[in-house]
């Protein structure tokens, strides 16, 4: 089935005046990601002010060649929890290889490794787990 893609005009955006601060507070933007995998176990990270659970989620899609050869690629997600009933669960009730649905919103960092070389991070900070038997 071939994709298509609808543009929308929007008036309101063509007037929206991006040097006027009060304009950039109401305007509305999206970052939502939902991901249904597998984890590894939990783990408490951080200090006692700004405790963190950190844990990684695999995703897995299929896709086959042209030569009916099927092959599946896993993708690893770091998942960071911050939330204290989120935190708390996870900590009591997840375990390496459950199925969960996460619900969050993606965030971009920095870190400096060993060597000192700045590397760049993705993370998903959850809003709401589900937990599967």
């Amino acid at each position: 089935m071939p994709l298509s893609t609808t543009f929308v005009k929007n008036t309101d955006v063509a007037e929206f005046d991006s040097s006027n601060r009060d304009s950039k507070l109401t305007e509305k933007s999206i970052n939502s990601v939902t991901l249904l995998g597998r984890i590894t176990n939990p783990v408490k990270r951080g200090t006692n002010d700004h405790p963190v659970v950190v844990f990684s989620l695999a995703t897995n899609s299929q896709y086959s060649y042209s030569n009916g050869e099927v092959n599946q690629k896993t993708e690893w997600h770091r998942i960071c929890l911050f939330k204290p009933q989120l935190m708390e669960n996870s900590l009591k009730y997840a375990a390496k290889g459950q199925r969960v649905l996460v619900q969050g919103r993606l965030i971009y960092g920095e870190i400096k490794d060993n060597e000192g070389v700045i590397r760049q991070t993705s993370s998903i900070v959850a809003d709401d787990i589900i937990y599967f038997k």
